[in-house]
């Protein structure tokens, strides 16, 4: 059982998807996060065995978060945290039925909305 402490759930998750929306101004389409629910999250450290694991899988440039369990978070959201936006590569999941079940995700930065 992984030990995370209410307190270290200090960053807010923004879960939602790319849509395009029609900008007023202008008259075209531009793409835009648009956020459909929120959760705490913490992010989680990766221990020197991990890290090695994340690179033989191509995943070196990636952060993980834990999040309480979730039934609602799948792989096709996007997700914003302090500014930034991700793509989730993998969910962890814990759906046992223990009162403080967290699941791991996987996030790599998108670096622009276009093509996220």
């Amino acid at each position: 059982m992984v030990k995370i402490r209410p307190h270290q759930l200090n960053h807010r998750a923004n879960f939602g998807a790319i849509k395009e929306e029609l900008n007023p101004n202008t008259g075209s389409n531009s793409k835009t996060f648009v956020s459909e629910f929120a959760l705490w999250c913490a992010f989680r450290t990766r221990t020197i065995n991990q890290m090695f694991a994340a690179k033989a899988a191509g995943l070196e440039d990636t952060r993980t978060i834990a999040v309480r369990h979730n039934p609602k978070v799948i792989e096709t959201y996007r997700v914003q945290i302090d500014g930034d936006l991700y793509k989730i590569e993998n969910i962890s999941p814990d759906d046992t039925n223990g009162f403080m079940t967290f699941d791991f995700i996987t996030l790599s930065k998108i670096t622009g909305v276009k093509g996220g």
